[in-house]
Formats: structure tokens, C-alpha cells, sequence
């Protein structure tokens, strides 16, 4: 075992964690199976970079996240759910990070502990939601916003 791939299966290790997420689930997602995903992160195999991207999408990461080394460990956030979130944000649409962020200012002055619970209930139904739907309640959301900035 060396420590390019000690590190590595450490860094998958975390954020597979952080997410609650079981190493046969990552098998699953990633199209491996479950041992093979034990002997990555515990630095026993060398992985291809084929099932190593696929792990990262699994992750909701990057390549660079995972990679081990200086030229990429100085420029990483240590915290791998902030990382995550960045990651999420990243990839979402222009007006979806607005919306994002009107809700954070706004509930930057409360408990945001407390908003987030109470949309909670309202993430898990916009799932189920067909599409329709969902873009009638983002529709909603998006009037709430601006009544709210307007005040």
C-alpha cells in the first residue's frame, strides 16, 4: 500500500461519511462492488480513473477534491460537507442560486437552524412533485422572494 492511495481512500472514506453513505450504496452508484470500494478506501488497490470518476460523481465531488498531494491539498476546503455544498451550488442554475441566496440573507438575521427544518417537509414533497407542479411551487417561492426583498 502507498500513500497516494492511502490518501485517497481516506478522502473517499470522508466524504462518503459525510454524506451517511454505505459503502454498498457507493458500489451501487458507482458500478463496483462493495469490496472493491473497502480496498480503495483503505488503500489496498489502485483505482482506474474511470470508477474513480464515477465515485466522485457518487460523492456529489470532484476529482481534485479526492486527489491526494500538495499541488491539490492547498487549494481544498478541509470540512468535506462544506465541500459538498460548494460542489451542489456549483452546478445549479443562475436563477436557483438566487433564490438560494435571498433565502440565506434573509435567514441569516433568525435561527437558520430553525428555517431549515421547517422547509424540510417542503424539499422531501418537491421530489414527489411532478413537474408541472414543481414549477408552479418555484413559481410560488419566486413571488415570496421578491414580496420579501421589496419590504
Amino acid at each position: 500500500m502507498n500513500d497516494f492511495n492511502r490518501e485517497l481512500g481516506n478522502k473517499i472514506y470522508s466524504y462518503r461519511k459525510a454524506i451517511n453513505m454505505t459503502t454498498t450504496q457507493l458500489a451501487e452508484l458507482s458500478g463496483t462492488s462493495q469490496g472493491n470500494i473497502s480496498k480503495i478506501e483503505n488503500g489496498v488497490v489502485t483505482v482506474t480513473i474511470q470508477l474513480l470518476i464515477k465515485i466522485c460523481e457518487s460523492l456529489g465531488v470532484t476529482l481534485i477534491d479526492v486527489l491526494p498531494g500538495e499541488n491539490f491539498g492547498n487549494n481544498q476546503i478541509s470540512d468535506a460537507n462544506r465541500l459538498q455544498i460548494l460542489t451542489i451550488l456549483n452546478n445549479i442554475s443562475e436563477d436557483d442560486l438566487n433564490i438560494i441566496l435571498a433565502f440565506l440573507k434573509k435567514v441569516k438575521k433568525t435561527d437558520i437552524t430553525s428555517a431549515l427544518k421547517g422547509i424540510i417537509a417542503i424539499v422531501d414533497i418537491f421530489g414527489n412533485l411532478k413537474e408541472n407542479e414543481t414549477e408552479l411551487l418555484h413559481s410560488l417561492f419566486e413571488t415570496i422572494i421578491i414580496k420579501t426583498k421589496d419590504k
